[in-house]
């Protein structure tokens, strides 16, 4: 098996719709030309409140962007209340099919962001 060269490129935490109380956990992965990452476990740290409801959260692979970076997604998290501004320190770990870590766990800061708003442009007669 050839050594493993893909790295956590970014974790965000974003509401899945505006006003919801569910969140996605999106994790970009690259360098993982090998197709070996399976899952990416994400470890919530404990000081930041609101705290989510299920902590460590594992992401599945959902989908591949331009430049082969891999979206590995967590649905439906909730938390006691609204987080959305409030910052998180995270660890992240990739496993491949076993259940074996790929790399060392990734630390990063994470601030809740709200569903992204789409306007529609009006049309000009």
């Amino acid at each position: 098996m050839a050594d493993f060269t893909g790295r956590i490129r970014r974790v965000r935490v974003v509401e899945s719709g505006s006003g919801s109380n569910e969140y996605k956990v999106i994790v970009e992965v690259e360098g993982d030309t090998n197709n070996q990452v399976n899952n990416v476990k994400v470890q919530f740290g404990q000081e930041s409140l609101p705290a989510p409801q299920t902590n460590p959260v594992t992401c599945t692979y959902s989908s591949t962007q331009k430049g082969g970076i891999k979206n590995y997604v967590y649905k439906n998290l909730t938390f006691d209340e609204n987080p959305i501004g409030v910052t998180y320190s995270t660890l992240s770990t990739m496993f491949n099919a076993k259940g074996v870590a790929l790399a060392p766990a990734s630390a990063a800061e994470v601030t809740v962001e709200a569903a992204a708003t789409t306007t529609k442009r009006k049309k000009l007669s």
